[in-house]
């Protein structure tokens, strides 16, 4: 064999070696998931119909700018989990309750249709089988990650001890050393957050007598507001960690807060940072209520829901980020991000440094101001908008929000895929871009890569859209250098 074939076999081997991934190199938030899901709150009532006059209900409604006091539909997903097997991470959030990517994250596949109105899934692998629990629901085992999951049953409560408590309200579960344990929240005062370990053989049943974990004590932690929900718990080396949110979901300063112990039944101790994850302004807000995992490489993830709440308070996405641990193993965050950042299938880490791309001029301000809670709606006759930068840039990707006008299933009017195409401008000439003109991909969020090129504006031009659906823009982003 020559040496020329040598190399040449070497090279196929070290090839072959490595991980092949299909898909993008980054992503962006609010996350692309495709086929979000009709809100809860709006399912089975026709656009027009008024909304309960109840206080919970007034106040959720109110939350949007729904004006009226007449439902409109809309679409919702929330309260994620991630759970990862290698290169496959599989997603969890309320309704609709699961997704999975086999490229880390790259892209996503809708694997669980149902639309259930299941809130806040938890989800823990103990053994071989895989255990799934919603807020107030039964405990489900089943054999893969993605099912089919048996239904094992309610909680039994009584079997958690003598002490009265409220129900298992946005649950989490641990699986640690051979033993499953059950943390939740949504409990009235003063006792805020519980666990209780479960028995493996039967997990509908306690193991022991369930502990309160914390109490609503402003004194000894000032920067409760409100209910305490969301809870997560997760271990890293011999420190266990319980999160939780407070602030309420439907507003922009809905919080991360985290306590440390050394043993999964507590106590519990605040860590320094608190809260350790807040974003109160920019597009992506309310950023809690999530999960914390960590990839096949030992890096730390955090998702969490972004608040829309244009309608009803409930109406919210999905946001991803790096997560890190000081050297005291306090969590550390910082702001949600917005912008892309590179997938652990790049290769690299962190924010690409690709920023948004100042727009100068256009007709369509609300879908470049920075906020989904506002939209501007194509006209019927002409669907296009262009937006001028000014200045000539690099561009690599772009990020359309759509907003789905007029949806309203109960008439017939449902949800699906957009398709357009993107042009870009250069020395006084459109190009196209991108063309998705044969799009069928139903993405609320639709965050693409695309080939590098320069350009002083860009322009989308829809050439088509789901039956009796307003294509409207809650935001529009071009993103380069």
């Amino acid at each position: 064999m020559s040496k020329v074939m040598q190399v040449q076999i070497a090279l196929m081997s070290a090839a072959l070696a490595l991980p092949v991934f299909a898909g993008p190199s980054t992503f962006c938030n609010p996350l692309s998931i495709p086929g979000m899901p009709i809100g809860a709150y709006c399912r089975g009532h026709e656009n027009g119909t008024e909304f309960p006059k109840d206080a919970w209900s007034q106040r959720f409604w109110n939350a949007g700018i729904c004006n009226g006091g007449t439902m409109k539909q809309h679409r919702e997903i929330a309260d994620p989990v991630t759970y990862v097997e290698g290169n496959t991470w599989y997603l969890y959030p309320s309704l609709g309750l699961l997704w999975k990517s086999e490229n880390c994250g790259g892209t996503w596949e809708r694997v669980d249709v149902s639309d259930r109105n299941d809130y806040a899934p938890a989800v823990a692998k103990l053994g071989s089988r895989y255990y799934l629990c919603t807020s107030f629901g039964n405990i489900r085992v089943g054999d893969s990650p993605t099912g089919p999951f048996t239904d094992l049953g309610p909680f039994d409560m009584s079997s958690f001890g003598p002490e009265q408590m409220p129900g298992t309200g946005d649950p989490a579960l641990l699986a640690d050393e051979g033993r499953l344990y059950l943390y939740w929240g949504c409990c009235a005062a003063p006792k805020a957050l519980w666990v209780v370990e479960l028995d493996s053989e039967n997990p509908v049943k306690g193991k022991g007598n369930a502990k309160c974990l914390m109490e609503y004590d402003e004194a000894k932690y000032p920067w409760l507001n409100e209910l305490i929900e969301g809870v997560w718990a997760f271990r890293r080396g011999d420190t266990y960690y319980l999160c939780y949110a407070t602030g309420n979901t439907i507003n922009p300063d809905y919080v991360w807060c985290c306590s440390k112990s050394s043993s999964p039944m507590g106590p519990f101790t605040p860590q320094k940072r608190n809260p350790f994850f807040a974003t109160t302004k920019g597009l992506v807000t309310g950023t809690s209520h999530g999960s914390i995992w960590s990839d096949k490489d030992g890096d730390w993830w955090i998702n969490y829901c972004v608040a829309v709440s244009a309608y009803h308070g409930f109406e919210r996405m999905i946001g991803q980020d790096r997560l890190f641990f000081d050297e005291d193993g306090d969590i550390s965050v910082g702001s949600a991000t917005s912008t892309p950042q590179w997938l652990p299938s790049s290769g690299k880490k962190g924010d690409t440094g690709w920023k948004r791309i100042e727009v100068v001029r256009t007709d369509a301000w609300a879908a470049c101001d920075d906020a989904i809670r506002s939209w501007w709606a194509m006209p019927r006759e002409k669907r296009e908008a262009a937006f001028f930068f000014g200045r000539e840039a690099t561009v690599r990707a772009f990020r359309v929000i759509w907003r789905d006008l007029g949806l309203d299933i109960e008439r017939g009017v449902k949800p699906g895929a957009y398709q357009y195409r993107i042009d870009r401008r250069e020395g006084g000439e459109w190009k196209t871009w991108l063309d998705a003109t044969d799009n069928s991909t139903d993405l609320t969020v639709d965050y693409r890569e695309a080939p590098e090129a320069t350009a002083d504006a860009v322009r989308i031009t829809v050439v088509g859209a789901p039956e009796g659906i307003t294509p409207a823009l809650a935001d529009f982003a071009v993103f380069g250098n």
